[in-house]
């Protein structure tokens, strides 16, 4: 019953109505904030006034962790070697993921949302445009391979960190 009564306060008007009858006006400076674990109780009206979206992070996959990471980069890593970068990341990822998941043994359990934002975060501090001028060829005739060393650490220290010993050799 409760959550009807704060449909009216995530209304424009932001009245307060309780059950016994009561209205309360909030002042305009004030502003709801909530978090929630989940949206058992919540209406599809509550929802929409709330502007929020709930989804498993198991239906989100975590492709869209990268697609909207290498947008944000473009500034950040050379535009050039981007998309490779992102190819690359999009592809290693997909192959080991899954193994970690069926094949190996974490010492702690990690989401797959943690294993990949560690990564992209290496990834940032490695290649970094202000870091490293993957376009000067005069220090990189091949830098591609400088971006496979810096990408293959990246792997290893964020989705192999992790793992227990028995576990490296397979990953």
């Amino acid at each position: 019953m409760w959550i009807e009564s704060m449909n009216t306060v995530l209304d424009d008007n932001k009245m307060l109505c309780l059950p016994n009858g009561e209205r309360i006006k909030m002042p305009d400076i004030c502003t709801m904030m909530f978090e929630v674990n989940d949206l058992v109780e919540a209406s599809p009206a509550t929802v929409s006034r709330c502007g929020m979206v709930y989804l498993e992070p198991v239906y989100l996959g975590w492709e869209c962790i990268v697609e909207s990471w290498a947008e944000l980069q473009e500034e950040i890593i050379s535009p050039t070697f981007l998309p490779f970068i992102k190819d690359t990341l999009m592809q290693v990822i997909g192959e080991l993921l899954p193994k970690i998941r069926k094949q190996c043994k974490e010492i702690i359990p990690s989401a797959d949302v943690n294993l990949i934002v560690s990564c992209l975060n290496l990834v940032v501090i490695f290649l970094n445009k202000e870091v490293i001028n993957l376009d000067d060829k005069g220090k990189f005739m091949f830098p591609h391979i400088a971006i496979m060393t810096y990408l293959s650490f990246c792997f290893v220290w964020s989705l192999g960190a992790n793992l227990h010993d028995s576990s490296r050799s397979t990953f």
